[in-house]
C-alpha cells in the first residue's frame, strides 16, 4: 500500500472528525489539532510503520512476527459492546495468562499500529463507499496524539488477543489455543469474544438501503394489514447483528405458508385430473390414477414437501422482477454474486435471476432450503456432510451474510402479497 493509497483510505474513515481536529492532508504529512495541541503524520512515520509490515507474516485479521501472534477478536454480543462497564474493561487489557507448561502467554491489548495499517491496506474503498459506518459519538480528548489512536476509535472493538510462544508453533494450532482460551475467559466471565473474520465487522458498516434517505414527510400511513406473525419475525431478524438469526427469521416468514400452500397444490392437482374431459369415474384406471396421486403426495419424505412448499410459496409470492430491482438498490453486484457462486457451505444453487426464467424459482427454492438445512442441522456423518453442508458460526458468517439481501427482499415480499386491505 502506497502512501496516496493510505491517505485516500483515512480520509474516508475520518471524514466525520474533518472539522472537530481541523484534519489537513497534504502530499507529505496528515495533521490535526486535538484541544490545544497540533500533530502529525509524516509520510516519513508512514515509510517506518510499511518497512516493519514488510518484515512481519500479515493476513487479513493477523500479524505475525517475532514470536508472537496478534489476532483481533470480536465482542459477539452488541449489548455487550455498549455496556462492558469500565473496570472491566481495564481488566481485559491488564489480563495476562501464562502457560508455563507449554511456554505460551496470553494477553489482550488494544489493536497494534502495525494491526491498523494491515487493516487500512486490505479495506476496499468502493466497496465501503457503498456501505455506511457507524460512528462513535464523540472521541475522548486524550486519544488523538497519535493518528492511529483516532484510527482506532472508529473500530467497533479495538481488541487483540496477542500470543507469544517461545517455540514455533503452526498457525492453525495458535488458532486453537486461541479459540480455547476465549471459551475459558467466557465460561468464567460470561463476556464472548471470537476471531474476526469481516472487515464489516471492524469498520461497522451496514449495506444503504435507498428507502433509508427518505423524508418523515414523504412516508405515508399504511393501507395494508400486515399478518403480525410475519412482522414479528422480520422485526427480530432485521434488529439482530447474528446472519444465523437474521437468515432463519426471514426462513420462518416464508415457511409459515408451507402448509397451506401445500395442500393447495395437491387440490389443484386432483382438480385438474377431475376436469380433465378424458377422465371418467366409470373407469378403474382413470379412478387409480387419482388414488396414485393422493398416495404419492402421503408418502413423500418431509425434505419433497418442504421444498415443494418453498417452491409454490415463492411463485404465489414473488416478483422476480421487484426482487432484482430490490437487491440493485441494495447492492448493484449481489445478483452477479448469486448467479456465479453457490453457497460454499451448503452447496445451495447458483442462481441467474435475470436470464433463467424456467428454472428460477426451483433454482430459488433449492439454495434457500439448502442453506436453510446446513444451518440447523449438526454434522452425524461424513456422508451427510458431503451432501448437504454443515453451517460453522463464525468461519461461514460471511458467506451466509451475503444471502441476507435475497431473503430479506424476497420475506418483504411475502409480508406484502399476503397482506389484506385496511
Amino acid at each position: 500500500m502506497e502512501w496516496d493509497e493510505f491517505i485516500d483510505k483515512v480520509k474516508f474513515i475520518l471524514r466525520r472528525f474533518n472539522r472537530e481536529f481541523n484534519i489537513d492532508y497534504s502530499e507529505d504529512s496528515i495533521s490535526y489539532i486535538v484541544g490545544e495541541k497540533s500533530f502529525e503524520f509524516s509520510k516519513s512515520d508512514y515509510n517506518n510503520i510499511s518497512d516493519d509490515a514488510m518484515k512481519s507474516d500479515l493476513s487479513q485479521f493477523t500479524v505475525s512476527n517475532n514470536n508472537s501472534y496478534e489476532v483481533i477478536i470480536y465482542q459477539t454480543n452488541k449489548m455487550v459492546r455498549r455496556l462492558l462497564p469500565y473496570k472491566f474493561e481495564e481488566r481485559i487489557i491488564s489480563t495476562n495468562i501464562k502457560d508455563s507448561m507449554n511456554n505460551i502467554e496470553y494477553k489482550f491489548q488494544e489493536i497494534s499500529d502495525l494491526m491498523v495499517w494491515n487493516i487500512i491496506k486490505e479495506i476496499d474503498l468502493e466497496s465501503l463507499k457503498r456501505g455506511f459506518m457507524i460512528f462513535p459519538p464523540r472521541l475522548p480528548g486524550d486519544e488523538g496524539e497519535s493518528l492511529f489512536n483516532l484510527l482506532r476509535i472508529c473500530f467497533r472493538n479495538p481488541y487483540s488477543l496477542i500470543v507469544s510462544y517461545k517455540k514455533d508453533i503452526d498457525k492453525s494450532k495458535l488458532n486453537d489455543y486461541i479459540n480455547s482460551f476465549l471459551f475459558n475467559f467466557c465460561y468464567n466471565y460470561g463476556y464472548s469474544f471470537r476471531i474476526m473474520n469481516s472487515l464489516d465487522e471492524l469498520l461497522n458498516i451496514r449495506y444503504r438501503n435507498k428507502n433509508s434517505f427518505y423524508k418523515s414527510e414523504e412516508l405515508d400511513a399504511p393501507r395494508l394489514i400486515y399478518k403480525q406473525d410475519l412482522t414479528e419475525q422480520y422485526h427480530m431478524a432485521v434488529s439482530s447483528e447474528d446472519p444465523f438469526v437474521q437468515f432463519i427469521g426471514f426462513y420462518h416468514i416464508m415457511e409459515y405458508f408451507y402448509e397451506e400452500i401445500y395442500k393447495e397444490g395437491v387440490v389443484n392437482n386432483v382438480k385438474e385430473i377431475l376436469l380433465d374431459p378424458g377422465f371418467s369415474t366409470k373407469r378403474k384406471k382413470d379412478i387409480m390414477k387419482l388414488v396414485d396421486l393422493i398416495n404419492k403426495k402421503r408418502t413423500e419424505s418431509t425434505v419433497g414437501s418442504e421444498l415443494e412448499a418453498l417452491e409454490l410459496t415463492l411463485m404465489k409470492y414473488i416478483d422476480i422482477e421487484k426482487i432484482t430491482e430490490k437487491l440493485n438498490e441494495i447492492d448493484e453486484d449481489i445478483i452477479e454474486y448469486y448467479k456465479n457462486n453457490t453457497v460454499n457451505f451448503s452447496n445451495g444453487d447458483a442462481i441467474d435471476l435475470i436470464g433463467d426464467k424456467k428454472h428460477i424459482f426451483k433454482k430459488l427454492a433449492n439454495r434457500v432450503y439448502k442453506t436453510r438445512n446446513s444451518l440447523v442441522h449438526s454434522k452425524s456423518n461424513e456422508v451427510r456432510l458431503n451432501e448437504r453442508g454443515i453451517y460453522k458460526p463464525f468461519k461461514d458468517s460471511k458467506a451466509l451474510l451475503k444471502e441476507i439481501p435475497l431473503l430479506k427482499v424476497i420475506s418483504e415480499e411475502i409480508i406484502i402479497k399476503s397482506a389484506s386491505e385496511l
